[in-house]
């Protein structure tokens, strides 16, 4: 058998484009541990529904909190905050991409602040907002908008 320093996990992106990625990736993509757990000895390729860009930032990301390490001091755990809200300084659809990355590799902590900076870009706004902060098309009826604030006015106070 051979010694864990000797496997080789390769991730494919839809563009084809290959990452070889360590264990400690893939201990922090729950998904792909649980995938690749026992089946194999020297090395297996996954390929992936992620866009190479978004990979690589998932990979930085990774690579970044690794850096810090969970023992990490206050000061170094401020400095991370601080790089973990200008790593998602990004557009709508990265953001989405990272979410649904986040999510498909089962790596929890970066789907959490990925929920977290969606959350943060919704609070405090309207309905209207949201939907032109999401780009999302209203299909109520002047009538179900009326009755939806009747029936849920505490959303609306």
């Amino acid at each position: 058998m051979a010694s864990s320093s000797s496997k080789k996990i390769i991730l494919k992106t839809l563009e084809g484009d290959a990452f070889e990625v360590d264990e400690m990736f893939i201990n922090q993509c729950k998904k792909i541990k649980h995938f690749i757990d026992g089946k194999f000895i020297n090395t297996i390729t996954i390929s992936l529904k992620i866009s190479t860009p978004i990979l690589s930032k998932i990979i930085q990301y990774v690579k970044k909190h690794d850096e810090y390490g969970v023992a990490a001091s206050e000061a170094k755990k401020k400095r991370l905050q601080a790089w973990d809200a200008n790593f998602m300084k990004v557009d709508m659809n990265a953001l989405y991409d990272i979410l649904t990355a986040a999510s498909n590799l089962g790596h929890e902590k970066l789907l959490e602040l990925a929920c977290r900076t969606v959350a943060d870009k919704i609070r405090g706004k309207s309905p209207e907002q949201i939907r032109q902060t999401f780009n999302i098309e209203n299909d109520l009826t002047p009538e179900e908008e009326e009755e939806n604030r009747r029936m849920y006015s505490f959303f609306f106070e």
